[in-house]
């Protein structure tokens, strides 16, 4: 009895929350003393979206993911100052429905030029500790309330509750 009971409440608790899903992203130019990105874009399907720099984490439909460029100028929508992520399979995820993905700190280190003399950027997703606190600090009942997935190196993915504290 009192396992059904428990079952009802923790499934009454996710549907009065609804279809949810959150990442935790961020972007950093190294070095830090140059100018830092302010928006990530993200591509579902055919739609790309920006999600701003610094929010750490951000509340997304739930789906498959890539990420599709990083941009530097204050407007998303202005064009300059975008890198592009030639790639796209290398940084892919998906946010899962009333949990947290854990996608990671996106590291851009410059990589030299290419034959329009545009700059080169390495492109490192880094999984840091740092990352998990600040979103604690932006959002801690959201963590306490919501698995985080972290997804490791074998692809397999691990869940995790996070209690965040002072």
């Amino acid at each position: 009895m009192r396992i059904v009971l428990f079952l009802m409440l923790i499934l009454s608790s996710i549907d009065a929350h609804g279809d949810e899903a959150y990442l935790i992203i961020d972007s950093v130019l190294m070095p830090q003393t140059s100018k830092q990105p302010t928006w990530i874009a993200l591509k579902k399907g055919l739609k790309v979206f920006h999600i701003p720099v610094g929010e750490v984490i951000v509340s997304v439909d739930p789906g498959k993911y890539s990420l599709e460029h990083i941009d530097f100028q204050k407007h998303k929508a202005s064009g300059f100052g975008t890198i592009n992520v030639v790639d796209r399979r290398k940084i892919q995820f998906e946010a899962i429905n009333n949990s947290i993905t854990y996608v990671g700190l996106i590291e851009l280190e410059p990589d030299g030029w290419d034959r329009s003399l545009e700059k080169q950027y390495k492109i490192n997703l880094q999984a840091t500790v740092k990352l998990l606190e600040w979103a604690c600090n932006n959002k801690p009942d959201l963590l306490t309330r919501l698995p985080v997935r972290f997804r490791q190196n074998n692809d397999s993915v691990k869940e995790i509750l996070v209690r965040c504290e002072n």
